[in-house]
């Protein structure tokens, strides 16, 4: 049994020491011949994390199959079904190699590629265009509050675009909460009725009626500049007075 047991972890060890990726075993290969990129440069797309821009790359037929994995990283933007800014993309039977990049930052990504501890010869440049919304949508998470001091609500304006994306990071979205006559009413967190989106297209703002001598449906409106121009999104909180 331990006979078997040695020669069983002597094959793995000697598998495993294949499967490593040396750049010497390909040193009679030009380094800018082992792997290139073969998508364009100077790629654009639009900045709401839905409209991916492909990088792609092919692997020489010298490199052994175990050591076709290429990484890509980026510096702005996440990979699609990566981790982040990185991912790990294996060749496919024509040693072709891509990944989807997205982001909803707009400005320039650069891209790079390595496999093992050779890095490819140059980069790929993608910009991503500032993104607006096509439509807004403001929810409040309470049906009803008090205008006393411990009562306060969350308005939430979610934005998106008919491809199924965002608008680009730091959309800003204006708010406003009047009653029945049209009247300001109340006051947001810090005195601020506007935000700006996050990653998720989203504002969240804090909102409470403290000392307003009223009672009755108060109306949210939230408004911001979209693909159509101005647009704006209303909900409705009941106020209850208890001073």
């Amino acid at each position: 049994m331990k006979k078997t047991h040695v020669i069983f972890c002597l094959v793995m060890t000697l598998s495993l020491c294949n499967s490593c990726f040396d750049p010497d075993d390909y040193e009679d290969i030009d380094t800018d011949e082992i792997f290139w990129f073969t998508s364009e440069n100077n790629l654009q797309a639009a900045a709401d994390g839905a409209s991916p821009q492909t990088v792609s790359m092919q692997i020489d037929s010298e490199v052994t199959p175990a050591n076709r994995k290429v990484v890509f990283k980026t510096s702005r933007g996440s990979f699609v079904h990566g981790s982040g800014d990185s991912i790990v993309v294996s060749a496919d039977n024509e040693r072709n190699v891509s990944a989807q990049l997205v982001s909803t930052r707009p400005g320039n990504a650069t891209v790079t590629a390595k496999i093992g501890d050779l890095n490819a010869v140059g980069n790929r440049q993608i910009e991503f265009i500032q993104a607006l919304p096509d439509f807004i949508q403001v929810t409040v998470d309470s049906l009803a509050m008090s205008n006393s001091p411990q009562s306060e609500t969350v308005i939430t304006a979610s934005l998106g675009t008919n491809s199924g994306g965002v608008p680009s990071l730091r959309h800003r979205v204006d708010m406003n909460v009047v009653d029945s006559l049209g009247n300001d009413i109340g006051d947001f967190l810090n005195g601020i009725g506007y935000g700006f989106t996050n990653s998720a297209g989203q504002v969240k703002l804090r909102f409470a009626a403290v000392n307003e001598n009223y009672e009755g449906l108060l109306t949210i409106i939230a408004a911001t500049d979209s693909n159509s121009g101005r647009k704006e999104s209303k909900s409705q909180i009941y106020l209850v007075k208890t001073n």
